[in-house]
């Protein structure tokens, strides 16, 4: 089963409601993504702890293998 572009975006706004969220699969199957996430709820966390927070965000999704593996980038608002 794909994931729909819109079910990650909206995965990650519920964690991070001011979120901008841009996506690329990173092949047609859509199991993969590359993910970019600027917050301002980034300010003053560690590299580690945003990827946790945007982790966090996906577990329902790469727990039940509709998203298999995420590459991120993310940066303070």
């Amino acid at each position: 089963m794909k994931v729909n572009d819109q079910t990650i975006i909206d995965a990650i706004r519920k964690n991070l409601p001011d979120a901008q969220v841009t996506l690329k699969a990173l092949d047609c199957s859509k199991l993969g993504y590359y993910i970019e996430v600027k917050s301002s709820i980034f300010k003053d966390k560690s590299l580690i702890e945003q990827h946790r927070s945007v982790k966090s965000a996906l577990s329902n999704l790469l727990d039940s293998e509709v998203l298999h593996a995420v590459t991120l980038k993310t940066t303070t608002a």
